[in-house]
């Protein structure tokens, strides 16, 4: 499944006086490659019974506000994670990453996000939130949509590999 979640849908239209006025905000993207966790438990087999827990990014919606030298951006991330036949544990625990960058893609800024997600109770199937707060400074002649939000799970190479073999 290929998951690719790009919200340009972030545009602002603020009326000023009789004037309306277009706020052009970045696009947030989840890469493909990165938008799902598929978490194996130890050793070396990689069927459906050995999985301790999944997880894929939902949605990703927000708004921006545009001034003279920043862009605030305020989103909400919607994951939504499953616990595995091979887990032991009622508790799961995840990073993902949000960067910024310009259109050339180079790095601005990039922070990791620790989330956590609990199936006591016989919960199998949890949903998590998180609401950001992304500050981009920015010269007075650049725009919102000049820069890109790139956000998706903390990876080992070998989880790269598998989402990667699964046409993710």
């Amino acid at each position: 499944m290929r998951i690719f979640i790009a919200v340009a849908g972030l545009l602002l239209v603020a009326a000023c006086s009789s004037n309306t006025q277009v706020v052009r905000c970045p696009d947030v993207r989840v890469p493909s490659e990165t938008g799902n966790l598929t978490r194996f438990g130890p050793g070396d087999g990689r069927d459906i019974t050995d999985v301790v827990m999944e997880a894929q990014f939902e949605e990703v919606r927000g708004e921006c506000s545009v001034d003279d030298d920043e862009v605030e951006v305020a989103a909400l991330v919607k994951i939504t994670a499953r616990q595995g036949p091979a887990s032991t544990v009622q508790q799961g625990t995840f990073s993902f990453f949000v960067a910024v960058t310009d259109r050339k893609r180079n790095i601005l800024s990039r922070r990791s996000v620790q989330g956590a997600v609990d199936f006591s109770g016989n919960r199998s199937r949890v949903t998590f939130f998180e609401r950001l707060k992304i500050d981009i400074p920015k010269t007075e002649e650049q725009t919102g949509d000049q820069f890109l939000i790139f956000m998706g799970f903390e990876l080992t190479r070998q989880e790269v590999e598998f989402n990667r073999a699964q046409g993710s």
